[in-house]
């Protein structure tokens, strides 16, 4: 077994919230992907093993394909926002699967 960088098991908890955001929130697929996006983002994907960084890159080169230009909204948007606001529940869907995957990956490779 290859081993962890030593704040895997720490950033774990971004993706357990991801998770909880992506259940839990009372909206659509979309907006629930929105958020839990937010949240998943904040994972370096330097501390992630290696088996878990292109499904990780796949997740975040969905979620981030438009860049943001923040005169149009305001001052504080961001290229997650941008992409999302042109997503569709179709595309949501199968990615919110990806998540889950993804997930349940990077909670194996921590046992």
């Amino acid at each position: 077994m290859a081993q962890l960088h030593p704040n895997c098991r720490y950033m774990f908890k971004h993706a357990m919230k991801a998770i909880e955001i992506l259940i839990t929130y009372p909206c659509g697929i979309v907006e629930r992907l929105k958020h839990s996006g937010e949240e998943l983002l904040l994972i370096p994907i330097e501390v992630l093993p290696e088996d878990l960084q292109c499904p990780y890159l796949e997740i975040k080169i969905y979620l981030t394909k438009y860049k943001a230009k923040p005169e149009a909204r305001f001052p504080y948007d961001t290229d997650l926002r941008e992409t999302m606001r042109r997503r569709r529940a179709q595309t949501a869907a199968p990615m919110a699967q990806k998540v889950w995957s993804f997930y349940k990956q990077y909670e194996n490779s921590l046992k």
